[in-house]
């Protein structure tokens, strides 16, 4: 699954943890503004006899696991294709840069 998000930043020399705070925050935004389309559209109007929630986060609980994550090696960073290993790197923040979050998952019998 790849899914883009794009961040705009004032400074132009972030860390990694940063990146990865950023990151968490943007996806979260987007899961919420999803639910909520859903909520208004159609699906909800078909559905709307179903039960009604809301996703709460606690998005600073949601940063520290993901940085837990990252310092288990639950997934790799890559800075224009360059492997990030230390959530304190400064990273120059420019308007061509990719960043790539990368999760390897072992393949059940192979």
């Amino acid at each position: 699954m790849s899914a883009v998000v794009h961040i705009q930043l004032t400074d132009k020399l972030v860390s990694l943890k940063q990146i990865i705070e950023l990151k968490v925050r943007a996806e979260i935004a987007n899961k919420v503004h999803e639910a909520q389309l859903r909520r208004e559209g159609k699906e909800w109007r078909l559905n709307a006899h179903a039960k009604s929630y809301v996703e709460h986060y606690d998005i600073d609980a949601e940063v520290n696991r993901a940085i837990e994550h990252f310092q288990r090696n639950g997934f790799f960073v890559l800075v224009n294709d360059k492997q990030i290993t230390a959530l304190n790197q400064m990273i120059v923040w420019r308007e061509d840069l990719r960043i790539t979050f990368l999760q390897l998952v072992p393949l059940i019998g192979g």
